[in-house]
């Protein structure tokens, strides 16, 4: 039996409906967001990012465990020889994922008759008889494309940015023809040369100084400018709420952090601990359709005259690259190049 895994349940269920295979493991994972830091073993990291998923999306930690755990036990139970297929997208979101997976088949020596099919359509998006057009570009892997996927996934979750920025320019990337677009806009999202944002943040900035007021709205303009779309709608809020929120705001009139509507907020927060809730219509209500603006300061960061990072620091992860208010990589897009951190002292 054909063992498929893909990038999310939607996407799993379609293919299931389409008769594809009975056996489909959808990776549930948005590894845009936190720590991505490089491990051991599949297990160890799924342990770290079951605790960022459950404190940033207000989601029960077990459940999050058991569903890695099953990912985990799937990938084991493969047997020499079965046909696997990966299906993913073009996008950023799907490229971290895939590499991820091939990382996760190299280790495990699961790395015959494995085949890659690469959409350049967002797969959620089609009905049953449409998707299966995918599966006739479907191409087998080899032990060149494995390498190249652990370097990848390698370079992605080291402590630096470096490798990654390296490796983007790489002719052998051309094996996976949506990668180096991907490695790009992962770039993208490390805090600007000039003014302390990533390009996420920037764009959420100047749609707001063009007249766009709601996250709605914002929402909305974040996915009509992205050439290929890769953040969700919890995860946009999660860059707005920071901006919002910061000791400095960029942005005002958001009533709430959004993931505050969805569970319990209490002062010794734990993971472990989180008690989701059902969400009051109302007060989610509120938060998608609060006018907001810029503030004095946001305006100032926008027109290059004042830093995010420098007024507000920074404590978040890109990959596994942890970037603080003293050890910060930059991404300069006039030079296309990265700027490391000043030296200690």
């Amino acid at each position: 039996m054909t063992l498929i895994i893909t990038n999310g349940d939607m996407v799993a269920d379609t293919l299931k409906t389409a008769g594809l295979s009975t056996t489909i493991v959808p990776w549930r994972d948005t590894l845009v967001d936190g720590p991505v830091p490089l491990t051991s073993d599949l297990a160890t990291l799924d342990e770290i990012r079951a605790a960022f998923l459950s404190e940033a999306f207000a989601v029960p930690r077990h459940e999050i465990e058991d569903e890695f755990a099953a990912r985990r036990q799937q990938i084991d139970a493969i047997t020499p020889g079965q046909p696997v297929e990966l299906w993913f997208e073009h996008d950023l979101y799907d490229q971290l994922q895939l590499f991820q997976t091939l990382d996760a088949l190299n280790r495990n020596g699961a790395v015959t008759n494995v085949h890659l099919v690469q959409a350049n359509d967002y797969l959620g998006r089609h009905a049953p008889d449409s998707i299966i057009r995918f599966a006739g570009a479907k191409r087998t892997l080899t032990e060149i494309d494995f390498e190249i996927g652990s370097q990848v996934w390698t370079a992605y979750c080291a402590a630096t940015p470096e490798a990654w920025a390296a490796l983007s320019t790489d002719p052998d990337l051309a094996r996976f023809p949506f990668l180096r677009s991907a490695m790009i806009r992962a770039i993208e999202e490390l805090p600007g040369a000039y003014d302390g944002l990533s390009r996420t943040e920037r764009r959420l900035l100047q749609a707001l100084a063009e007249g766009y007021a709601t996250p709605n709205e914002l929402f909305a303009d974040n996915q009509r400018s992205e050439q290929a779309v890769f953040l969700g709608d919890w995860s946009f809020w999660r860059r707005l709420d920071e901006l919002a929120f910061a000791p400095e705001p960029l942005v005002s009139g958001l009533p709430e952090r959004f993931r505050d509507i969805h569970c319990e907020v209490a002062e010794s927060f734990t993971p472990e601990l989180l008690v989701p809730q059902a969400p009051d219509p109302e007060r989610i209500e509120a938060y998608l359709n609060a006018e907001l603006s810029l503030t004095t300061f946001g305006r100032a960061v926008l027109s290059g005259q004042a830093d995010h990072v420098e007024r507000n620091g920074i404590d978040r992860w890109w990959g596994g690259t942890h970037l603080t208010t003293q050890r910060c990589w930059r991404w300069d897009d006039r030079t296309q190049g990265l700027v490391a951190p000043a030296p200690a002292g």
